[in-house]
């Protein structure tokens, strides 16, 4: 077999609004993304828009969270 599928999923207690707000929104993303805490002294910066289209986040860290936009 030349392909193969992985899929996971999850189940969360919240109303579909909630959630794109803390997706949509970088700054909210030190709220639950599990790869904040690789590196306690990340340095992240924002531009463009507050959240959704245009936003845009940027980040050094460490060797394991690395640096990217």
């Amino acid at each position: 077999m030349s392909a193969f599928t992985i899929s996971r999923s999850t189940t969360v207690a919240a109303l579909p609004g909630v959630v794109r707000a803390h997706v949509e929104d970088f700054r909210k993303w030190r709220d639950w993304s599990p790869w904040e805490d690789v590196d306690p002294s990340l340095a992240r910066s924002y531009t463009g828009s507050e959240s959704g289209i245009g936003a845009q986040h940027s980040w050094v860290g460490n060797r394991k969270a690395g640096t990217g936009a």
